[in-house]
């Protein structure tokens, strides 16, 4: 078993967290009101779960554990880091941002009219809003 490594996030949204992951290629996850036990020695708890059984060659569960401000904070057992460490953290929190951004132009009545992927793998939006 391994030990836990916390990574703080600025992700607050729930459903949004959970499209960015499956933007990701994780369907299905664990998900609970009430914080669920990880695989791993130091019994680490999370709302979120990515079950080591969806993971490439993972040693122990993924969680995301919520916080008293409402962000969640990643728990990645140190032997996954070398593929589910900072460099995966930041393409979630590219998804989670392009998603986030989808809601809330959505929710503000804007359409998107042209969707750009540079090679860099930014992504540019260009949206109107309909009067």
């Amino acid at each position: 078993m391994s030990h836990y490594t916390q990574l703080q996030t600025q992700m607050h949204d729930e459903e949004v967290l959970l499209e960015a992951l499956s933007d990701l290629g994780f369907h299905g996850l664990v998900c609970s009101e009430k914080p669920v036990l990880l695989s791993g020695w130091d019994k680490q708890f999370a709302e979120i779960k990515i079950p080591e059984s969806m993971l490439d060659s993972a040693f122990s569960d993924i969680g995301f554990k919520r916080q008293s401000d409402g962000s969640f904070k990643a728990l990645i057992a140190d032997y996954d880091r070398r593929k589910y460490g900072l460099s995966w953290i930041n393409k979630l929190t590219q998804r989670y941002a392009y998603r986030k951004a989808r809601k809330t132009l959505s929710n503000q009545d804007f359409t998107l009219v042209e969707e750009e992927v540079d090679q860099d793998g930014s992504i540019r939006l260009v949206v109107r809003r309909m009067a």
